[in-house]
């Protein structure tokens, strides 16, 4: 599918206009049908999708049964309808999904070089219908027409290691239901083999090596071997450096690491990855995270802060810096990860280019899809962290990306203290901004557990809830203040 096709009106008119003798009009079809495709996956634009199925649809319709070609086309009609339903979650898509990959893999011989690719279309659907019932028929489905894509695979094949990697995906799915020891042994045994046929550059590296130490991770919680745990902290540090690959999967990296970390009680490593994870927050658009939903975001990213703030009083760091932590995180989720930030939208107000430019280059290394070379993707980086130091060289922009200066805080604090309460499972705090200095004190009677208990009760009116925040957060922040007098 040609994403480089830009569709106009007059394009998808074209194709309508009855030609006599026109004996190519199923071509233009699926021309058309390939390029609004493409379209829908550069802009996502939903009516270019609905178009894109109802001109394969009528192409494969005017296909007869025992044409050549008509298998051609039942695939990507098929990957649509999966797209669609990954979109709307409408039964019918799927299902549609379904059939239509299972006829191109009942068209297709078992030795021709697209049957695997249709087969990983089967059980991909498969797999999306695992996720909406459960049932686990579908998962044990799914992983034998996996396997059977994996063994048409050769071995330098350059889908080989991606297919080895859902295929682990899978195995780790089933145990998760099971709990069988061997489907989680053949899960990390093949996310290794995946690891193994991934060049050090590529940018899929740090999402296959986050998955292996979850692997890990999940055989340390099953059999407690101080090996597994280790191994897990390996993979996600390499994972959490390797600067070819999208911030998301760094970023998940870095927040297994960081948690790897803190229930070791190793707090300067904790900060140190949970420091430089929370850098690559403000380089994530919304098309990294679309799967996910709000409540997801926050708990990755609002989350994230709080404990990166915790562990950052937790070691002494200065509260400023833990203030700048949750500025990050709250200025992202209190944009809902809008394509254009506030600090980018001040930016495309007074300087366009550098605004367009940052969001370009953000979006293609946001992508693996979008960079064909590992090399790109590297100078893509690299001209990202240019661009980035050129904008904080620009007049007014110096804090670009970056919390409020000391100097900002203070003078926001100019009409009285301003108090920001964070909450962790590494420590409860409350952050004191005033004109003269910034200051923190514990709250070591406020705990999470307590938090999500009161949380419950919100919908009832309980005066409980009121006295509770006054002795574990307001009363000591106020006598820290000097403003509760005692008679």
């Amino acid at each position: 599918m040609d994403a480089s096709i830009f569709v106009n009106q007059e394009d998808k008119e074209a194709v309508n206009i009855p030609i006599e003798g026109d004996l190519d009009r199923v071509d233009r079809l699926q021309y058309l049908a390939a390029a609004c495709s493409g379209q829908y996956l550069r802009i996502e634009a939903l009516n270019d999708l609905e178009y894109a199925i109802q001109l394969f649809q009528e192409a494969v319709d005017l296909t007869p049964e025992d044409h050549p070609d008509r298998v051609v086309r039942l695939q990507p009609l098929a990957a649509l309808y999966g797209i669609r339903y990954q979109q709307t979650g409408a039964l019918d898509d799927l299902e549609l999904c379904i059939q239509l990959f299972q006829k191109a893999v009942n068209l297709t011989p078992e030795d021709h070089p697209d049957q695997a690719v249709r087969l990983q279309g089967l059980a991909a659907a498969y797999s999306d219908q695992y996720l909406r019932t459960g049932v686990l028929s579908d998962i044990e489905l799914c992983i034998k027409l996996f396997q059977e894509a994996v063994n048409l695979t050769p071995e330098d094949h350059p889908d080989r290691a991606g297919r080895l990697q859902y295929l682990a995906t899978l195995y780790g799915k089933q145990y998760e239901q099971t709990e069988t020891l061997n489907d989680l042994e053949l899960c990390i045994r093949l996310f290794q083999k995946a690891i193994n046929l991934t060049p050090e550059d590529h940018p899929s590296r740090a999402g296959r090596l986050w998955s292996l130490a979850m692997g890990y991770s999940s055989r340390y919680r099953r059999i407690g071997a101080a090996d597994d745990l280790e191994l897990s902290v390996q993979r996600n540090e390499e994972a959490l450096n390797h600067k070819p690959s999208p911030p998301i999967d760094r970023l998940r990296a870095g927040r297994a690491l960081f948690e790897a970390y803190a229930k070791l009680e190793k707090w300067q490593l904790a900060y140190q990855a949970v420091s430089l994870t929370m850098s690559f927050i403000p380089l994530l658009t919304s098309r990294s995270l679309k799967h996910l939903d709000v409540q997801h975001r926050v708990n990755e990213i609002a989350g994230l802060a709080s404990d990166a703030a915790a562990t950052a009083l937790r070691i002494g760091k200065p509260v400023y810096e833990a203030i700048q932590l949750l500025e990050v995180g709250r200025g992202v989720v209190a944009n809902s990860l809008s394509d254009i930030r506030s600090d980018v939208s001040d930016l495309n107000m007074k300087f366009p280019y550098f605004a367009k430019r940052f969001s370009d280059l953000r979006n293609l290394l946001d992508s693996p899809k979008d960079l064909e070379k590992d090399d790109q993707r590297y100078d893509t980086g690299k001209q990202l962290e240019e661009l980035i130091q050129q904008v904080r060289d620009l007049p007014g922009f110096d804090r670009f990306l970056l919390g409020p200066s000391k100097d900002e805080l203070r003078k926001i604090a100019s009409r009285g203290p301003i108090i920001i309460v964070n909450v962790s499972e590494y420590g409860c705090n409350a952050l004191i901004i005033e004109q003269e200095k910034v200051g923190a004190i514990e709250l070591p009677l406020l705990r999470m557990k307590d938090i999500r208990i009161k949380a419950n009760k919100l919908a009832s009116p309980d005066n409980e809830i009121l006295e509770w925040l006054w002795d574990k957060v307001a009363c000591p922040v106020l006598n820290s203040l000097n403003f509760v007098q005692t008679h």
